[in-house]
């Protein structure tokens, strides 16, 4: 099961912050008529762009410019009357002490990664279920960011963690020096609470870890100058075990040096594990590959436009972004169709569920459970869960929520027997809350777990 949910988008904006913005957005408004050019970039005779040598994102002359327009916003911001009083009220809610640790469930804990006045750095820490229910759980830390950053004399910023197979207590951090996109990479141990020397590590660079289980992960690293693509960013996707030197890592697929990155999956559908391969050519297009049991790579049959979602029961699952001909038919966009795992082209593709005129999808998860659409419905927001029916028709129930408020879902784990639905529901009434779903067949019933302090000033 894959997690295609967005996250929290700007209506999570904590509810007393409203008034801070919208002080700040006339002003925000004017500082963008100042700062952009006063006419429109204009292509020179014979097409080229004036502004090309900003796409050199590494040059001085760049890196000069996008100081000058730091220093200008920064100006700007300083010089603002309330700027004060607005950055003293920002900071007071972003580090006040009855802010809610809101958290994520995996393998019997929620996980929380916390920063306050005391703690700059964070602390990544967990709770039971049990203990979250309270008013003020008792939390288990983790790792100590800012113990860690004075032990190393390092100023370390907390990005992501990923477990390396469903019951290791065995994780990959990516830590960053000071907020920069690169990242060291360092695999830790949440029992002992010790990294591991010879283990997943890599030096700074833009790295992502996927593991496929705890001695065998799959590895895209910008490490190597020579093996990135123009924009920077990862080139090569490496299968890499455990006690090998990175650089003697397999690699099985390289991008084209034009193309944006190369990414990679590991889906799990029941005991089989499949490896993708994710060609990002560009903002638009994508081509995804299945390693095959031979180590050779088959291209899925879906167009490069669209998204590719997840494999459950030998069945691909994706959401179409454009209009997709086939011979016999017109499947629109935005809709979620599936397809045998074996089938080369789309001719057997069935449509999930297609929406109307006013709809978009905003996401989708695939699980045993049923599949999970949240959408936009005439920019009212709903989640709902699609099951096959014995008449082979696609049946749907929606979750119980007002649509005039913004919500995210984080489904249940079908590799994860301890797990369950939650989602995350505000208006600009009602305080961020936390409910833990009961999901029973033909309906639903809400727990609610936390709820953030109601700072809404009227």
């Amino acid at each position: 099961m894959k997690k295609i949910f967005p996250s929290p988008g700007p209506s999570f904006i904590p509810p007393t912050m409203t008034k801070t913005f919208a002080a700040v957005m006339p002003f925000l408004l004017s500082l963008a008529t100042i700062l952009l050019p006063s006419q429109p970039a204009t292509a020179a005779a014979g097409g080229d762009d004036p502004y090309l040598w900003l796409e050199q994102v590494e040059s001085p002359t760049s890196l000069e410019w996008v100081s000058q327009q730091n220093a200008a916003t920064t100006g700007a911001l300083e010089n603002l009357a309330d700027y004060t009083g607005l950055k003293t009220d920002v900071k007071k809610i972003l580090f006040a002490k009855d802010n809610v640790p809101f958290s994520s469930f995996r393998q019997g804990y929620f996980y929380n990664f916390w920063q306050d006045a005391e703690f700059k750095h964070g602390l990544i820490r967990r709770a039971t279920l049990a203990e979250y229910r309270r008013e003020k759980p008792r939390w288990d830390v983790i790792l100590d960011l800012d113990k860690l950053s004075k032990q190393e004399t390092e100023n370390w910023v907390y990005k992501n963690s990923t477990q390396l197979g469903e019951t290791s207590p065995r994780y990959i951090l990516n830590l960053s020096r000071g907020g920069k996109d690169a990242t060291v990479v360092r695999e830790f141990d949440y029992q002992t609470r010790e990294f591991i020397a010879d283990g997943f590590n890599v030096p700074e660079a833009n790295t992502t870890i996927t593991p496929i289980n705890e001695n065998l992960v799959l590895l895209a690293t910008s490490l190597d100058p020579a093996d990135i693509t123009n924009s920077g960013y990862p080139r090569s996707v490496k299968l890499w075990k455990r006690g090998q030197p990175a650089e003697q890592a397999e690699t099985i697929y390289t991008a084209e040096k034009t193309d944006a990155l190369v990414s990679a999956g590991v889906t799990r559908d029941g005991s089989n594990n499949y490896v993708t391969i994710s060609r990002v050519i560009d903002f638009y297009q994508t081509e995804v590959f299945l390693r095959q049991r031979d180590g050779s790579l088959r291209p899925l049959p879906i167009p490069k436009s669209a998204n590719f979602l997840d494999i459950q029961g030998g069945q691909v699952y994706a959401q179409l972004k454009d209009d997709l001909s086939l011979r016999d038919r017109l499947i629109p966009a935005n809709t979620v169709l599936r397809f045998p795992l074996s089938a080369a082209t789309l001719d057997a593709a069935e449509v999930v569920f297609s929406a109307a005129t006013r709809q978009t999808i905003e996401g989708v998860s695939v699980t045993k459970a049923g599949i999970y659409v949240q959408l936009l419905d005439n920019v009212r927001t709903q989640v709902l869960r699609l099951n096959l029916g014995s008449d082979g028709t696609w049946k749907s129930i929606r979750l119980p929520f007002p649509d005039t408020g913004a919500l995210n879902f984080d489904p249940r784990s079908d590799r994860d027997a301890s797990s369950f639905p939650l989602i995350t529901y505000t208006d600009y009434l009602t305080p961020k809350t936390q409910y833990l779903v009961h999901d029973e067949d033909e309906s639903f019933r809400l727990e609610k777990l936390k709820a953030a302090p109601a700072r809404f000033d009227a």
